[in-house]
């Protein structure tokens, strides 16, 4: 009988054993995955920051860009910086040049003119100004139009195209009074 006893303290050691062996297996697999996911987030971070960074130096560039534009703007020290006459285009809500996602982008669009008579134009071919509106944007990806460089850019790019649909007079500034990117 005491063999009989010694061989069943034989199995349920070695089965305590085998339980221990599996937690362990479980508790080292989990380790290990902590331990990706962990590198996994510090590389995200990393590249954000990278990222942010760049974007930060691009925007400090383009606001030294601008404000020194707009020293050459203004008439006199001091002086306040004169304003056309605004003119509101109209909402746009356009899909974005972005495969596979689905994207698109929520603006409104003003356009500053000088004389009432580019306002007249505007307005008589307003078909054609939202169709280059719709067609800039709707060649744009979400990088494109991200940042303060992209939105700089597109401004740009839509007063050159106004420009060119204007037989007098031309359009000084274009603003963006909303932008959602969805």
């Amino acid at each position: 009988m005491s063999d009989e006893q010694d061989l069943m303290q034989d199995e349920a050691f070695e089965e305590r054993i085998a339980g221990l062996q599996r937690r362990s297996k479980l508790l080292m697999l989990l380790l290990i995955l902590s331990l990706v996911v962990a590198l996994g987030s510090a590389a995200f971070a990393f590249v954000s920051v990278a990222s942010l960074k760049k974007e930060l130096a691009s925007a400090s560039d383009t606001v030294a860009k601008i404000d020194s534009g707009k020293e050459a703007e203004v008439d006199a020290p001091g002086s306040v910086q004169k304003v056309g006459i605004i003119h509101p285009l109209g909402s746009f809500v356009v899909n974005l040049l972005d495969p596979g996602n689905l994207r698109y982008v929520n603006c409104r669009i003003e356009l500053e003119v000088e004389d009432s008579s580019v306002v007249k134009q505007i307005t008589r071919r307003e078909a054609q100004f939202k169709d280059a509106v719709i067609s800039l944007v709707g060649n744009k990806s979400y990088e494109d139009l991200m940042g303060i460089e992209g939105k700089a850019r597109m401004r740009e790019e839509l007063m050159v195209r106004f420009n060119r649909l204007l037989t007098d007079g031309q359009i000084a500034r274009v603003y963006l009074t909303e932008f959602v990117v969805q």
